[in-house]
């Protein structure tokens, strides 16, 4: 587990040992090993559930005392709304959190490689930006762990779905295996949307894969899932 905060934002990295499962989960919210990121959060997490697509929810006060856990699709989440806790699970995908330091909002993408490549991290700050008026100056981005360009080994099939002029930027042939670099495709493509490189914290950016710590579903076929979560104060 990794926490940063700061006067206005809290952010919840969990890994293998909280032993969250997203059906056991739902099945019981007061689950006992979901109560760690309650006891440092604060606020119980909102969640989707998650279909590899591009698609996300706007989260008020009312929606959220009313939300039922897993039970509508998406990929993204945001609010302006204090106390309310946006939450992703993955298992080798790349949670993404933005914070508009300005407008006072957060966003939390699930991005995968077919939400990645469907853009989904440009629609969340879209839909910031329609929401609270998010500028790409004042946005703040943490990238979490997730599976890495060392262990993400590919097919030529799904090299086939990216943009031709990314895919010798993000693929990589070693000994005739082709490996992709997840978060390099979303760091263009903040780029793209005018987010500075300085402005991407990746002090919580591990391989999901290479650490035990994290589950990772490549690697242990039946996995738990880690939890990203973030909230404002």
């Amino acid at each position: 587990m990794k926490v940063f905060r700061d006067p206005f934002l809290t952010i919840y990295i969990g890994d293998a040992t909280d032993q969250f499962f997203p059906d056991t989960y739902k099945q019981n919210p007061s689950d006992e090993k979901f109560k760690r990121v309650i006891d440092v959060t604060e606020v119980r997490p909102i969640f989707l559930h998650q279909v590899h697509e591009s698609a996300g929810e706007v989260i008020t006060a009312e929606r959220a005392s009313k939300w039922r856990p897993f039970e509508k699709e998406g990929d993204y989440l945001i609010t302006n709304v204090p106390e309310v806790g946006l939450g992703v699970v993955t298992a080798d995908c790349l949670p993404v959190v933005m914070y508009d330091r300005v407008n006072r909002a957060i966003g939390i993408a699930h991005a995968g490689w077919h939400g990645a490549v469907a853009g989904v991290v440009q629609e969340m700050f879209e839909h910031m930006k329609q929401e609270f008026g998010s500028n790409p100056a004042s946005i703040q981005v943490w990238l979490g762990p997730c599976m890495k360009s060392c262990c993400y080994e590919v097919q030529k099939d799904l090299v086939r779905e990216l943009p031709q002029e990314r895919v010798n930027q993000v693929i990589t042939n070693r000994a005739d295996q082709l490996f992709f670099d997840l978060p390099q495709l979303v760091m263009m493509q903040l780029g793209k949307i005018g987010i500075s490189p300085a402005s991407i914290d990746l002090s919580y950016h591990e391989c999901t894969h290479c650490n035990q710590r994290f589950y990772s579903h490549r690697r242990d076929q039946e996995a738990g899932r880690n939890m990203t979560v973030v909230s404002l104060k």
